[in-house]
């Protein structure tokens, strides 16, 4: 990682306030977590790592984090205008905002957002999003996000090389992740701002690159397992499982399969 050049470019390009860069760390989200309980700590703030050995996905999964790939957490303060119940959004928005940034480096390519916020390219999952809120400081909320950018999935299991892609195999030459940063970041600022003008999710943005539409999937949730057509996302963030008639909405869950 170019680190002079990314804390020039983030400082001077970019909504955030403070920057804390590590080689190492265990998880981004959890030391962002420590941060935010600071009162002190001018958000927007970003912790960023080179590696990263215990990276955390939705639903207790595991963020593999290999050289190269693009690994980092937010602070922000939830936008004033948005209703504490809807602060699920800001993983859609978080996805959007990522998946805007890579269609600037894909051109041509389809990348499409799975629901809640994973973004796929070519079918293949190249970025997963994990967003807390700080118990600490409860208007604060932490955005981890992990993308798959130069590194290498030829060591990982079979699984994960059949369902994941990095940028770089994607388009056939390295990317500049600094510029993805920067990118992903004004993204993220952008999407914030529409929210908290809109007063709240925007679903007309992000129905066109919905992954799941017209698919039928099966969603995990403490209740059992749902399986049906998804026809899309609500005006409030949620997932649309049933027929074009009628609709059950789902705030909450994990999607197996589709």
């Amino acid at each position: 990682m170019n680190w002079p050049e990314l804390l020039s470019r983030v400082r001077a390009e970019t909504f955030v306030k403070h920057v804390e860069p590590h080689e190492e760390i265990a998880s981004t989200n959890d030391r962002a977590l420590e941060l935010a309980a600071d009162i002190d700590l001018p958000t927007p703030a970003l912790v960023i790592a080179e590696r990263q050995t215990a990276g955390r996905g939705r639903s207790s999964n595991v963020w593999r984090s290999g050289p190269g790939s693009l690994t980092f957490s937010l602070i922000i303060e939830r936008p004033a205008t948005l209703p504490i119940e809807q602060t699920p959004i800001i993983s859609l928005l978080a996805g959007l905002a990522v998946q805007r940034a890579i269609s600037t480096v894909v051109a041509g390519r389809p990348v499409k957002v799975k629901w809640p916020n994973d973004v796929y390219v070519d079918g293949r999952k190249a970025s997963g999003i994990l967003t807390e809120v700080a118990s600490s400081a409860a208007r604060r909320i932490v955005i981890g996000i992990g993308i798959n950018v130069n590194n290498s999935l030829a060591d990982a299991p079979a699984d994960i090389r059949t369902k994941a892609v990095s940028l770089r195999e994607a388009v056939g030459r390295t990317i500049d992740s600094v510029e993805l940063l920067v990118a992903t970041l004004v993204a993220i600022e952008t999407e914030l701002s529409i929210a908290e003008a809109h007063g709240g999710f925007d679903v007309a943005r992000w129905s066109p690159h919905c992954l799941l539409q017209g698919k039928r999937v099966c969603l995990r949730t403490p209740r059992g397992d749902v399986a049906g057509l998804c026809t899309g996302v609500s005006d409030r963030g949620e997932l649309l499982i049933g027929t074009e008639v009628h609709a059950h909405r789902y705030s909450g869950g994990e999607i197996v399969s589709f």
